[in-house]
């Protein structure tokens, strides 16, 4: 008896184990469809390597190769994609085509799909913890994100997106004030282009939205009473939209007509009004103050299209 007790224990341990064994892997928000899943993970995996290699980050490079091997194992990726050596676009797509589908969030991918087949993850990176750094990452991984799937116009600028137009601004009047717009511009493209290397623009936007939750949503109740302060808001601001964001041809909407048509109107008021150089500025500033204030930068253009 006590022998047979432990063969029971023994083989309800063997079924135990058989049946976690057997368990369905957790896909979480990865493809359902195997090819599909395999495809989404491989391209990720490509732009881990291909931005450790860029960097000329050797042992880098290494390692994120060991773990392609590891996910290409693990995915099955040559039944999948048996002619994969010979036509390799066909199976991955072209260099162009994996960029569009995952650049602003394969880290993100690349980690659910670690995570799906028991691979170590790769590290997430954080927000500056500077304001000024903070903001200026958040124009770029806001307006990165909400070009997700498109391919980037290489000219664009974050400040012709709604929120990265918010977040550059703010890094304005963090250092510089209405003279500093230029600046902040310019470093959030040079945030952006460090972003690309890391495929964090999703995961860092929906960081940046969760801390600063004006980026969101707007809250421009009216625009200025003093007539030049509106036009300081309302031309730049307009002039920036209308390019509709990152994206090739993002302007080419009838929304871009519309901000294009209002910010002729409103160039057109403001060459009637004579100003001071120090009135200039003051109005300057307190547009910089107004659009800081008011958040997502689309709630703002709004109102310059309906004045």
């Amino acid at each position: 008896m006590k022998t047979a007790a432990l063969g029971t224990a023994a083989l309800g341990i063997a079924m135990a184990l058989t049946l976690a064994a057997c368990t369905e892997r957790d896909y979480g928000d990865l493809p359902k469809d195997p090819k599909e899943r395999a495809q989404a993970c491989l391209r990720a995996s490509i732009l881990h390597v291909g931005t450790r290699t860029e960097a000329g980050d050797k042992a880098g490079t290494e390692a994120a190769t060991a773990k392609m091997r590891e996910l290409m194992e693990a995915i099955d990726f040559a039944r999948h994609f048996p002619d994969a050596k010979s036509d390799p676009a066909k199976a991955f797509g072209t260099n162009e085509e994996i960029a569009n589908a995952a650049q602003a969030d394969w880290l993100t991918t690349l980690n659910r799909c670690f995570a799906a087949y028991e691979i170590a993850l790769e590290p997430e990176p954080s927000l500056p913890a500077a304001p000024y750094e903070q903001a200026l990452t958040c124009a770029a991984a806001t307006s990165l994100d909400n070009s997700r799937g498109k391919a980037i116009n290489p000219n664009s600028r974050t400040v012709s997106d709604p929120e990265g137009y918010y977040f550059v601004h703010k890094a304005a009047k963090l250092k510089g004030g209405a003279d500093g717009v230029v600046a902040a511009s310019d470093a959030a493209i040079e945030a952006l282009k460090q972003l690309l290397g890391t495929g964090a623009g999703h995961l860092l936007a929906k960081r940046c939205r969760e801390t600063d939750p004006k980026a969101v949503k707007g809250s421009a109740a009216a625009l200025p009473a003093d007539p030049l302060t509106a036009g300081a808001v309302c031309s730049p601001l307009l002039g920036q939209l209308k390019q509709g964001g990152l994206a090739v041809g993002a302007g080419d909407t009838e929304l871009g007509g519309r901000y294009a048509a209002a910010e002729a109107k409103w160039d057109a008021e403001l060459n009637t009004i004579a100003a001071s150089d120090a009135q200039i500025a003051a109005a300057q500033g307190a547009a910089l103050d107004y659009v800081v204030a008011s958040g997502r930068s689309d709630a703002v253009a709004g109102l310059c299209v309906k004045k």
